[in-house]
């Protein structure tokens, strides 16, 4: 029995002593809001999140590849028909050359919409890449986005009380 305990007690001080590295590797990971890499020429680059660009289209001029800025993060659109449907227009897009500073995060995928129930006014960003439903909290977030006041979709509440939750878009 003395010998089981032992065994038990030495597996316990290697699980507690793992769980330690992890949370040192959380910590660290919490705490640093930018990473390091290396460009091709060798000069420091940092990529970093930028919240103060959400609801930006982006664009790295002689690339097609379209990005909106959310939650601080570069999210590619990944085609003309998703573009189409969330946002009114072309017009405003920001040609930075220096957007791949900007920390990437889930690209926005077909299928993700603009939805509201038929009796209430909120309006949801129905979010397939995350598959969450975001709440835009009120006209001026919907604007800053740029998102089409006309290609809201109607869905039955209860389909959209089944989604998830997400962030909030303000």
């Amino acid at each position: 029995m003395k010998n089981q305990n032992i065994d038990v007690k030495e597996e316990l001080n290697k699980i507690n002593q793992h769980l330690s590295i992890i949370q040192n590797i959380v910590t660290r990971i919490e705490h640093n809001l930018t990473v390091p890499n290396k460009s091709i020429n060798q000069q420091e680059k940092t990529i970093t999140l930028r919240p103060d660009l959400n609801g930006l289209r982006i664009q790295k001029p002689g690339d097609p590849a379209l990005y909106l800025i959310d939650e601080g993060r570069r999210r590619h659109i990944v085609d003309p028909d998703t573009y189409k449907a969330l946002f009114r227009d072309w017009n405003n897009l920001v040609q930075d050359p220096d957007s791949d500073h900007i920390e990437l995060g889930l690209e926005i995928a077909r299928g993700t919409i603009l939805a509201k129930a038929p009796h209430n006014a909120a309006i949801y960003l129905i979010d397939v890449s995350k598959g969450q439903k975001r709440w835009i909290t009120s006209p001026e977030a919907f604007d800053k986005y740029q998102f089409n006041w006309h290609i809201v979709q109607h869905a039955q509440e209860s389909i959209l009380n089944m989604a998830p939750n997400g962030n909030n878009i303000s």
